[in-house]
């Protein structure tokens, strides 16, 4: 069996943006999904009050450099809200965050994923922290950490 991971055929996409909202949100939909031998990267946003966050959103994840980059993996965004919202967080996206131990915004974990004893297992590979301008700088980022 290769190393690189397969490509998708049932969920194939080029920017996390085309992902429906239920599917960006449950995260394990993706990781029970056909794509099992696809990398995923989690990102733990706030997106409602999280500057960082938004500045990431909008300068690397809406822009047309990383839609035609991200086809090696899936971006999964997991929103952890503020306020009287806090308490609507999934308890999977709480999970996934002590998991992968993350403590700061956004933090964007690549995994693979794998099945073991008919369950999926995450397997961390490596993280960015923080927000970025450049959508450039992130994915030289990024791909430094897929080819460890």
């Amino acid at each position: 069996r290769s190393s690189r991971p397969r490509p998708c055929t049932r969920h194939r996409t080029s920017s996390y943006r085309r992902l429906s909202h239920r599917s960006r949100n449950n995260y394990r939909c993706w990781a029970n999904s056909p794509c099992l031998d696809r990398r995923f990267a989690y990102n733990r946003a706030g997106k409602d009050w999280c500057p960082p966050c938004k500045m990431t959103a909008k300068n690397v994840f809406g822009s047309r450099d990383f839609a035609k980059w991200s086809t090696n993996f899936i971006l999964v965004e997991l929103d952890f809200p503020k306020g009287a919202a806090r308490s609507k967080i999934p308890p999977q996206y709480l999970e996934l965050a002590q998991a992968l131990k993350v403590t700061s915004y956004p933090t964007v974990w690549f995994v693979e994923t794998t099945i073991k004893e008919n369950n999926p297992q995450l397997n961390p590979i490596n993280k960015i922290v923080g927000g970025y301008r450049d959508a450039n700088a992130w994915i030289n980022q990024a791909n430094k950490i897929l080819k460890k």
